[in-house]
């Protein structure tokens, strides 16, 4: 039993605590009625709560190459607008060929369908689309004809000049088209006719349509969210309708909506985690002598309170928007919390009952104010050291994860503080007579433990406990791979694990495109240039294994090249060269995209300077080539780094290669270093809070060993568990 001694010397820390105490415990009605106004002030700014839910901008490090891609590629796409759009794939319900004319003919009645049917304001898709609205003719033409004549397009001994179904390349009249970004599951035969582009297709699992616009302005974009929720209304009534076709929706709103609802869906565990808290806390709090049940339950949610005050002035006085992954913290803060009451309320209980009721707080606060202060501390520090690294919803949580921890402290020692001193006899009450038995049972539990630990055969036991653990740390962590699975961070029940079930079985292991934006094309005229960059684009389609080659190239540099031949020679236009150099001029292009305004998207143009064949003609361009994708994040950024090497070799160019996934492999290479630097941060800072408190340097060595091993050991034991997938590339 501790009791006042006031004139035993004290600590500056002992002093001020005891001091805090004191004032607490003479003016506890103030300090309920100050600390309640302020949960309540600090609340209102809970009404301007926004989220962040997009997990390619909040999880990629702001210094990663990945940013600089996406932003060079919206830009350069963003040139007409805003781009926003939807995917649909579209495959047979029973899992067989898209070939078969009943399959055939009811795609094509699917995309008349959702691109005339589908409408808000009684506008369809076309008429919201503003450029490049024509990207599912070619599915539609394909299918239209296969319906008609379909042993035409597939059978190699009935060869049709002008239409031939191979992939990954087709011939369509007299056009090349690369199709391996619409047709996915292909199976194919090697075709026999030098005519043909590709392998004679036998079989199309799946097929793409896609559903993108350039947004003019808000209004457009409002129309357009509209005509998303139509567009995946009428997708959900077909697929419980159609016999033929099953389809997968996708898109950026519907990404957002569920990783909203992922962490919504913490919202039953959390009353769940506070009720079991409150029962455990009860019960293990419980007194023969003196209980404080209602202050208690109480104390059990003032760490919700502290939450909610931090969260309002985050949201309302600085705008920082809420994630997902904060979620995470509020479970982090409550234990913490907890944590603290059960030191309040053991000091407590060790002060003499006798005592005034502002001394004996004064007493709890020298005997648990340092052990919280400490913990808190090491907490804060540790946490607020994530408000410094690059990637955003990783400084998101942490500032919302410290700041909740810090003001969860002030609410658990002054306000739960104030609570004990309040009316003890009407707070207070004791215990029913079986907790005598628990406090003998749990006295004697306690003496037996320690007298076992302080036995010779401790150390012993203690050593063959650490080499079994150091045995699983070390098996655990040969098994860890980095990987990045999106498919964790949503529900099961989720529309989105559709796709990406989908994406693994069909996407990421086939065709895929890579973006390249070049920024400097230079004087094209000049053979030289020209030869250089098609080295370039060449390198690209040979790169290794993964690439698909030219015929998967989208260059309007190689059909303009045939344009200006036929029509320099045959018009006789001025700028021809000699006989035995390749006929360039920039006078025509203006020309040939209007001619193939397919084209002009990915070409930004000075039209007066092509008027005077000046290479400021041609700003920037686009370009596309094919690669086969990996469900494997690791190969992917391989894949990743040597785009980026090539494109160093050929600065001058200043090209940037760009794929959606970019962001992905840019998450994958970082996080290792970031789980790296969090343990060794949190490390430096325990050392710093334990030479400040504690000074000896047997605790100091057993606090970082402790926390060392507790982290390893969660590393290694979640792998063998299943729960984790945590290998370096």
């Amino acid at each position: 039993m501790v009791q006042a001694d006031h004139h035993h010397p004290r600590s500056l820390a002992d002093r001020v605590f005891y001091r805090f105490g004191y004032l607490i415990g003479s003016y506890p009605g103030y300090v309920i009625l100050f600390f309640t106004l302020l949960t309540a002030i600090c609340s209102l700014g809970l009404l301007n709560f926004g989220e962040l839910n997009d997990i390619e901008e909040q999880f990629t490090p702001l210094d990663s190459p990945s940013w600089t891609e996406k932003n060079v590629f919206q830009e350069f796409i963003g040139h007409d607008g805003e781009p926003y759009g939807s995917k649909v794939f579209v495959q047979s319900r029973d899992g067989g060929t898209l070939l078969r004319p009943k399959e055939a003919e009811a795609l094509v009645e699917l995309i008349d369908y959702l691109e005339n049917n589908v409408t808000v304001d009684k506008m369809g898709f076309r008429d919201l689309c503003t450029k490049a609205c024509d990207t599912n003719d070619l599915v539609t033409f394909i299918f239209t004809a296969l319906t008609q004549n379909i042993s035409t397009l597939i059978d190699p001994r009935k060869p049709d000049p002008n239409l031939r179904l191979t992939y990954p390349t087709m011939k369509l009249l007299d056009k090349v088209i690369y199709v391996g970004d619409k047709f996915f599951g292909v199976d194919t035969t090697k075709s026999k006719s030098r005519n043909d582009r590709g392998g004679i297709i036998n079989s199309v699992k799946l097929v793409e349509i896609g559903f993108q616009v350039f947004m003019k302005n808000a209004s457009h974009k409002a129309l357009m969210e509209r005509w998303d929720t139509e567009l995946w209304g009428a997708i959900q009534d077909i697929n419980l309708n159609s016999d033929l076709l099953e389809i997968v929706f996708i898109n950026q709103a519907m990404i957002a909506n569920e990783v909203r609802r992922t962490g919504l869906s913490a919202t039953p565990f959390l009353i769940a985690c506070m009720v079991m808290f409150a029962t455990f806390s009860l019960v293990t709090t419980s007194h023969p002598e003196e209980n404080h049940p209602v202050a208690v339950i109480v104390g059990v949610l003032l760490p919700i309170f502290g939450i909610t005050s931090s969260f309002g002035v985050l949201v309302g006085a600085f705008g920082l928007a809420y994630q997902p992954i904060v979620t995470v913290s509020i479970f982090l803060v409550l234990t913490v919390g907890i944590d603290d009451l059960y030191l309040i309320i053991a000091a407590w209980r060790s002060t003499d009952s006798k005592l005034a009721i502002n001394d004996r707080l004064g007493e709890t606060l020298v005997e648990a104010g340092p052990s919280i202060t400490l913990t808190t501390l090491t907490n804060v520090l540790s946490f607020g050291v994530g408000a410094f690294t690059s990637t955003p919803a990783i400084q998101v949580f942490s500032i919302y994860t410290t700041v909740a921890i810090g003001v969860a402290f002030f609410y658990q020692v002054f306000l739960f503080g104030a609570l004990l001193t309040i009316a003890p006899n009407r707070l207070a009450c004791k215990g029913p007579k079986v907790l005598y038995s628990i406090q003998k049972f749990y006295h004697n539990f306690i003496r037996r433990l320690s007298r076992a630990l302080a036995s010779p055969n401790a150390p012993i036991a203690a050593l063959l406990f650490w080499i079994v653990y150091s045995g699983v740390i070390y098996v655990g962590s040969s098994k860890m791979e980095v990987e990045m699975k999106a498919d964790k961070v949503f529900l099961a029940d989720s529309p989105v694990l559709k796709f990406i079930n989908m994406e693994k079985k069909y996407l990421q292991n086939e065709a895929d495109k890579v973006f390249l934006i070049v920024q400097n094309p230079g004087n094209l005229s000049d053979s030289n240039r020209r030869n250089e960059f098609l080295q370039f684009v060449h390198k690209l389609e040979i790169l290794d294994d993964s690439s698909i080659g030219f015929q998967s190239t989208s260059l309007f540099l190689r059909p303009y090249k045939h344009y200006l031949e036929y029509n320099m020679v045959d018009k006789a236009v001025t700028g021809f060269m000699s006989f035995h150099e390749e006929p360039f001029t920039y006078t025509l292009l203006t020309q040939f995209l209007d001619e193939n305004p397919h084209w002009r998207p990915a070409v930004h143009l000075n039209a007066s300077a092509c008027e005077v064949d000046h290479p400021s003609c041609i700003q920037e361009f686009l370009f596309t080539t094919a690669f086969r994708g990996s469900s494997n994040m690791s190969a992917r950024a391989e894949i990743l780094a040597k785009w980026r090497y090539l494109t160093t070799e050929y600065s001058d160019f200043n090209i940037t290669a760009y794929n959606g996934r970019n962001y992905l492999c840019d998450q994958l290479t970082t996080v290792g270093s970031i789980a790296i630097a969090t343990v060794l941060s949190t490390l430096v800072c325990l050392v710093i809070i334990c030479i400040v408190f504690i000074g000896e340097t047997g605790s100091i060595l057993s606090a970082l060993i402790t926390v060392l091993s507790i982290n390893a050991g969660v590393f290694a034991i979640m792998p063998l568990s299943g729960s984790l997938t945590y290998k370096k590339p």
